[in-house]
């Protein structure tokens, strides 16, 4: 798979930054560092990106094209767009200071009883609820997360960072 262009606008989707006013050349070093984000994801999920974003196609014409249900594809996708997001915020932010402004980062990340909250996190059982366990951060804590989601999140993208 070789990925040859990449509009501004897309690239600030991926990344959920304010579009830049000016487009990109070629020889933009944020294309490059798309491409190598790209070559991270492992060939469907790369590629439901590029049938998505890039060409613009329909999740039915990418469930004929791949022979993913659709059900299942919207989950891949957005796994998908995260994990480019993840790689590609710091180069899109670098580039594109201004449009970064609104974002504070990981709450979880910027506390300073990260540890804690991470063992906190850890110790959550499969039966347990993310919710439940934001109630248990707030008694220990002190703190909560809204959305729970964002716990989910942290343990996936931020853990050993």
């Amino acid at each position: 798979m070789r990925l040859l262009f990449v509009d501004h606008q897309t690239l600030a989707r991926l990344a959920e930054s304010n579009p830049p006013k000016e487009g990109l050349s070629e020889s933009d070093p944020i294309i490059e560092e798309t491409r190598r984000a790209l070559e991270t994801l492992s060939e469907p999920y790369a590629r439901m990106v590029i049938l998505r974003y890039l060409e613009s196609k329909t999740f039915e014409e990418i469930e004929t094209e791949l022979g993913i249900e659709q059900e299942r594809l919207s989950g891949m996708l957005n796994t998908a767009v995260l994990a480019l997001r993840q790689r590609l915020l710091p180069a899109v932010k670098n580039r594109w200071p201004k449009g970064f402004a609104h974002l504070k980062g990981c709450p979880i990340c910027a506390h300073e009883q990260r540890g804690l909250i991470e063992q906190l996190i850890l110790g959550k059982t499969k039966t347990q609820s993310w919710k439940s366990l934001n109630r248990r951060i707030k008694e220990t804590v002190g703190v909560t997360f809204n959305p729970p989601i964002i716990m989910k999140h942290h343990a996936k993208y931020h853990f050993l960072r």
